[in-house]
């Protein structure tokens, strides 16, 4: 409920994306990074839990519901640090990449918050991937600064097309609770049909860019691309066993597990 497996797999994903790029970031970026991601998520489940009271039926809703208050607050008082620390330990230019990607947040959570937005459906799914793949890889390609180089670009948009897989996942499986609690979801909106096939999509092309990195990448790039390789069976394997996962959550446990491999790149 609290997205520890989310602080997990983002962690993870900044050190495989830090030792890939070989950018020398300061100590306190991964904590700043997960604590932003924690607020997202959070602020996230409670803009859906207000908006859907007692009406809620996701268990992640009712627990966010129930707590709303001292969860506000607590997120409130991680915001303040994170800021804090942030303009006493961070280089500006880290600054400025962290207001811009804060006030677009801030401008895209007011946005989805308006009665005007809701009902409508604005591929939220999207927004969340690129959202996660920026945070992870952004602060390392803006220290270690802009090179052309195949093999990161294939690896960055492999990764990409990874989260895509996981976010998508959760639009599927959860989409007969969407559609009662009424939350616009690509799978409520298109059906489930289109959503597997999108699956089925960001799956290939993944495989398909760590296949080609794997030929002409060099060693620690090539433990790279076989980290996201075996990502890609370990996402695979939920969507050709439906059934299984679809019970108690299996689906989203092993899909935010996956997150944690990239780690694995400091000990191959």
């Amino acid at each position: 409920m609290l997205s520890i497996d989310i602080l997990l797999g983002v962690s993870s994903s900044y050190l495989f994306a830090r030792v890939l790029l070989k950018s020398d970031l300061p100590v306190l970026v991964p904590l700043i990074l997960c604590i932003a991601v924690w607020l997202i998520y959070t602020l996230d489940h409670l803009s859906d839990a207000y908006f859907l009271g007692k009406r809620a039926l996701k268990p992640v809703y009712i627990w966010h519901w129930k707590r709303r208050r001292i969860l506000l607050v607590f997120s409130t008082v991680l915001a303040a640090s994170a800021f804090l620390l942030s303009f006493l330990y961070l280089p500006v230019k880290v600054l400025y990449a962290g207001l811009a990607g804060s006030g677009f947040l801030l401008l895209y959570g007011l946005f989805q918050s308006l009665p005007i937005s809701r009902g409508r459906y604005f591929f939220k799914e999207l927004w969340v991937g690129g959202i996660y793949t920026l945070g992870v890889w952004g602060l390392p390609i803006l220290f270690r600064g802009v090179r052309a180089d195949p093999a990161v670009i294939l690896i960055l948009a492999a990764f990409f097309c990874l989260v895509m897989v996981n976010v998508l996942s959760y639009s599927l499986f959860e989409m007969p609770l969407d559609r009662q609690e009424n939350l616009p979801t690509l799978a409520v909106r298109y059906g489930n049909r289109f959503c597997r096939n999108l699956i089925r999509g960001f799956l290939i092309m993944a495989v398909i860019l760590v296949l080609v990195c794997m030929i002409i990448s060099d060693t620690v790039r090539l433990k790279a691309a076989g980290i996201l390789l075996v990502m890609s069976i370990l996402l695979g394997i939920i969507h050709i066993f439906p059934g299984y996962f679809g019970r108690n959550d299996r689906f989203g446990r092993l899909a935010d597990a996956v997150f944690i491999l990239p780690a694995m790149i400091v000990l191959l």
